[in-house]
């Protein structure tokens, strides 16, 4: 997948605010845009501060999209249900796994708790700090103001506030499900853990942060993951398959509890562990 054009990323940013509701007009200009409602804080901030994140990694392209969430999401790489609008600072910390989104539920939910939420429309998301130790937590994304905020507000703050929308409309679940996973893998990597990070990944998988049910990872998927984390892919053949999968299809839900994920999630970060990472290198937000 070739890197995005500006032209490409620009209507992607305009898809957005369009189906988020999030553009505030100048008042004697209706057609200019004055402010973005950013919906990692709830704050209405200047257009030059807001970026288009996108949910999915755009380099791994169309074909991966379909082949890890099937056929219904076909074309929609994109398109508005796989990017949020988010202060520079916290698309950056999304992006390197330091935070991640995660269902508006209590942090070890009863299955009840998590049947309500997945009938709930719309969906409520909260922030989850994800590597305590990321030095980008600290970073201050809305100053101090006399008025508005009585202190500085920072990435860490974000922990456990629901994102802010304008409307009804939300990017799809399974998206967000693929970046928290990324962001344990990736803090795994970053840590103690990346001789055994099997143990850190066991830990924070079973918190329950996403609880939902029928959710597996396919080999497929595993593959992905290793490719967003920066890995050498020539590695894929040594991927254990998951109990009971088929290699050649999306992964399903069958609308039950399923502990592949993390069978699958441990074998591929035994191999991460082994064999190194490198950085992940993508390129700038263009408008």
């Amino acid at each position: 997948m070739g890197p995005r054009t500006r032209s490409s990323q620009a209507k992607f940013k305009n898809d957005l605010l369009q189906y988020y509701g999030a553009a505030i007009m100048q008042t004697n200009k209706p057609k200019v845009i004055r402010l973005i409602h950013d919906t990692a804080t709830g704050y209405d901030l200047i257009v030059s501060s807001i970026t288009a994140a996108h949910l999915f990694p755009h380099k791994l392209g169309p074909d991966v999209l379909v082949a890890l969430f099937g056929e219904d999401v076909e074309g929609e790489l994109m398109t508005a249900r796989s990017g949020l609008l988010l202060e520079r600072d916290v698309e950056s910390a999304l992006d390197d796994g330091a935070i991640a989104i995660v269902p508006d539920l209590p942090d070890d939910p009863s299955s009840e708790q998590v049947a309500k939420w997945e009938e709930e429309d719309p969906k409520n998301y909260r922030w989850r700090v994800i590597d305590d130790d990321a030095d980008s937590l600290n970073t201050v994304i809305i100053p101090q103001n006399s008025s508005d905020t009585p202190k500085d507000i920072t990435i860490r703050d974000l922990d456990g506030q629901k994102l802010s929308f304008k409307n009804d409309n939300r990017p799809r679940a399974r998206y967000l499900y693929f970046l928290y996973v990324v962001a344990q893998l990736k803090m795994a990597w970053r840590h103690d853990y990346r001789n055994d990070p099997a143990k850190k990944l066991k830990s924070q998988l079973g918190k329950s942060f996403w609880a939902t049910r029928g959710r597996y990872l396919n080999r497929a998927l595993l593959l992905a993951l290793a490719e967003e984390i920066g890995h050498d892919t020539s590695f894929s053949d040594n991927i254990p398959p998951l109990p009971g999968s088929d290699n050649n299809q999306p992964a399903q839900s069958d609308g039950s509890d399923d502990g592949d994920d993390e069978v699958g999630l441990l074998a591929i970060a035994k191999i991460i562990g082994a064999e190194g990472c490198s950085e992940d290198e993508d390129e700038e937000d263009e408008e």
